[in-house]
């Protein structure tokens, strides 16, 4: 399971803590009791505490206890308020919320009637804390905005920009995730805060991560882990190794990202962290997997299977268990696929978790299902489809659609608003220091006045001396009238700058908000397109394996297939329509609705038929008459007609060929050089009648697969490699076919740009 780590700033000291060493905390708990200025004995104190919250959560309460009753007596009400905040943090990570909650309330109540702003701010930003770890994201939201308007200090408002741009990437709210980090990052740059900076540049790469933006990534967190080396940051050395494995991971280099694993597993271990240990093995057993290492891959799950349970992370270890099952049946070994993946699923029931069970029950389907046990196949096959349906069925979707609407709009104008009370301060502040200056210039402008009085009269008998004196007052004053001229022009710019902002800003809101209306409209008319497409399940009533790898360009496809049956036959399409995206999704709808039309007619006896009867209606449809100045619109189509005895079958095609693998061998029957459409040379489409064998493998497709280009030579797959693709892997299972194919697409794309629908379905006789 390779996942990038998001770096949370949790605590609140002013004095910089660190991990530290027992000679460290036995050190301290000597010179404790000797200490004659309170101030720095609760300090000291509550520095003991926290050295202890990552080795015995027994003594960090007892020291952070220590230092309340001691702040309590002494009434040092903001040592308190910080001391209830921090052991407050202990209990968090034992999984004690409520109790974290009470302590952070008490320690706003202190800080409100102490008037200690920094404090309301940190308990309540604290309060945010717990729901983050809980996953209630909108909550948290509210509690760091609302830390973020009452808090006076800049630095912890950067902080506060970083939790609330995680909360913003854990709801895949990407502009506003990167918006939050790049106002942190400028404050903490202002500042000149290097740890806060190198975290703002770890937090932005996770952005373009989660984008697939690999490049701009990676530039992300080489920029951190420069930052972090020269402060020796041992921890977030890691997690940068970490991310940088990831990126590498994602890109398809499993070897280079190992050697990355083992740099984070080196500096986690010298931080003594055991949580980014386990992390980090069940990173390195995956990149074994990937490999076909299974000895090693199995040793380090083993290692972070151990770990997690002295952690008691349930859900870590049930992703362990998860992963060790996929292994497994990666593997061949379906029994162990099997026992590992129903851990994972019953604790994923237990912690009421409905994404980590559809996991689970998706590799037990596949390991029932190449196990021969069909029947518990099915019935996990069932549960997901179950559990994919509750997590995201139509009404799901529109409520969801909608809290995420409103949570957006909601998180915008409250940090506008925080904003614009900033820049009020600020003015207000500006206004003050002007007055400041008014008022000396008053009383300096006063006090020359006196003076030039007194000495007019003592010097009046110097008549020169008076007269060059009142000119130098006149220069003086033609002097401020300038700079009152000046001032108020530079307020006229101020005016006109400020009223252009607020015209870009809601033209940069339209903006977003068409995009994010015609991305809506799109992802909809995608679960329309695939509620037309044949339920996948229906498949396994006639055959006794098969695969459907359908791969849009777009959101929505021009690639289809149609599977139905009539009272002799089992009939089965596969076309590629005429362009993709948006324009291909209609000419699908047009051709699904003429071949369920054929269903209801008895005139039409043979494949060839089909295909005749489907270029007449779509040649009606889209009012093609053959003038060169009409649409040329229309679609490539393998179709197929199988006796449901399943011991022959027709074949047509309209410029999509079929395959046939029997015994190793691939057998290829030709389509006929027309689409369905108008055409300048129309051929009628030939009826092939194939007599079929036990264990024939029959694989209709589109060109999208055999037309991608590479990468790196910008060459295009082509038909004699998908062949020999196709021939190799027959003898394999169906599901591991469907893999081998995507895997292969993959590395051939080598990250260049998808460039057509693909479409590949294999059935099994």
């Amino acid at each position: 399971m390779n996942s990038k780590i998001y770096l949370i700033i949790l605590l609140i000291f002013n004095f910089g803590f660190v991990h530290s060493q027992t000679s460290e905390i036995d050190s301290l708990k000597k010179v404790v009791d000797t200490i004659s200025i309170d101030s720095l004995k609760i300090k000291t104190l509550s520095q003991i505490g926290y050295m202890y919250s990552y080795q015995n959560a027994d003594s960090s309460i007892k020291y952070f206890k220590q230092a309340i009753k001691l702040a309590k007596d002494l009434q040092i009400f903001r040592s308190e308020v910080l001391a209830y905040i921090n052991l407050g943090y202990v209990y968090i990570y034992q999984g004690q919320y409520s109790s974290a909650d009470s302590l952070f309330d008490l320690a706003n109540n202190i800080a409100i009637n102490s008037n200690f702003k920094k404090g309301q701010a940190e308990s309540i930003y604290s309060k945010g804390i717990i729901h983050d770890y809980k996953g209630e994201y909108t909550e948290a939201n509210e509690y760091y905005l609302q830390a973020l308007e009452i808090t006076p200090s800049k630095r912890d408002s950067a902080r506060y920009y970083i939790v609330i741009g995680n909360v913003h990437i854990r709801r895949a709210y990407y502009i506003l995730a990167l918006e939050a980090y790049q106002t942190s990052l400028k404050m903490m740059q202002d500042i000149r805060y290097r740890y806060g900076i190198a975290t703002c540049y770890l937090n932005i790469g996770n952005v373009y991560l989660d984008q697939n933006e690999f490049k701009k990534a990676l530039s992300s967190y080489i920029a951190g882990l420069v930052i972090y080396k020269k402060m020796n940051n041992l921890q977030s050395i890691a997690v940068c190794y970490n991310n940088i494995g990831t990126v590498l991971d994602h890109s398809g280099n499993y070897k280079t990202a190992f050697g990355y694993y083992l740099k984070t597993l080196e500096y986690y271990t010298q931080a003594n962290d055991i949580y980014g240990v386990a992390h980090t093995y069940s990173n390195i057993a995956t990149c074994f997997a990937q490999d076909g290492n299974y000895d090693s891959a199995f040793y380090y799950f083993n290692e972070a299977e151990q770990l997690k349970i002295d952690q008691q992370d349930n859900e870590g270890l049930l992703i362990i268990y998860n992963s060790m099952g996929s292994t497994y049946k990666d593997m061949g070994n379906y029994s162990l696929a099997i026992k590992y993946s129903l851990k994972s699923y019953e604790m994923a029931k237990q912690i009421e978790s409905l994404s980590r069970q559809r996991e689970a029950v998706e590799v037990l389907a596949d390991a029932y299902s190449l196990n021969g046990d069909f029947k518990n196949a099915f019935i996990y096959e069932k549960r997901f489809k179950e559990l994919h349906d509750s997590i995201y069925n139509e009404e799901n979707q529109k409520k969801l659609t909608q809290q995420e609407v409103k949570f957006e709009y909601d998180s915008k104008i409250k940090i506008q608003r925080i904003e614009q009370k900033r820049l009020k301060q600020l003015h207000q502040a500006e206004l003050k220091r002007q007055n400041v200056i008014k008022t000396a210039f008053i009383i300096g402008f006063m006090l020359l006045f006196f003076l030039l009085f007194f000495v007019y009269r003592a010097y009046l008998i110097k008549r020169k001396s008076n007269i060059l004196i009142r000119e130098q007052n006149n220069e003086i004053e033609q002097k401020n009238v300038e700079l009152e001229q000046q001032k108020e022009e530079i307020m006229a710019q101020s005016e006109s700058i400020e009223i252009a902002n607020v015209e870009i800003t809601k033209q940069k809101q339209a903006l977003e908000l068409s995009h994010k209306h015609v991305t809506d409209s799109i992802n909809y008319a995608s679960r329309i397109q695939n509620a037309i497409f044949t339920d996948d399940y229906f498949f396994s009533d006639f055959f006794s394996d098969y695969f459907i790898f359908l791969k849009p360009r777009d959101i929505v496809s021009g690639d289809f297939y149609w599977l139905k049956q009539t009272e002799k036959h089992i009939l089965l399409a596969v076309a590629d329509c005429t362009g993709h995206g948006v324009p291909g999704a209609f000419m699908s709808v047009l051709g699904i609705s003429l071949l369920n039309e054929i269903l209801r007619r008895e005139d039409i006896f043979t494949a060839a038929e089909t295909l005749e009867f489907l270029r007449k209606n779509v040649k009606l449809a889209l009012k093609q008459t053959g003038n060169e100045d009409e649409q040329k619109d229309g679609m490539d189509m393998a179709f197929v007609a199988i006796d449901k005895n399943l011991k022959s079958m027709q074949y047509a095609g309209a410029n999509n060929p079929l395959y046939i693998t029997r015994k190793n061998e691939l057998i290829e029957y030709k389509s006929t050089r027309n689409p369905i459409g108008i055409y300048v040379k129309e051929k009628p489409f030939v009826n092939n009648t194939i007599e079929l064998e036990k264990d024939d493998q029959i694989y209709l497709f589109s060109d999208g697969y055999i037309d991608q280009f590479n990468g790196e030579n910008m060459e295009k797959f082509k038909v004699i490699n998908f062949k020999k693709m196709i021939t190799d892997i027959s003898d394999k299972p169906m599901t591991e076919q469907k893999n081998i194919i995507d895997r292969t697409l993959i590395q051939w794309q080598n990250n260049f740009k998808q460039v057509d629908d693909i479409l590949i379905v294999g059935i099994k006789i």
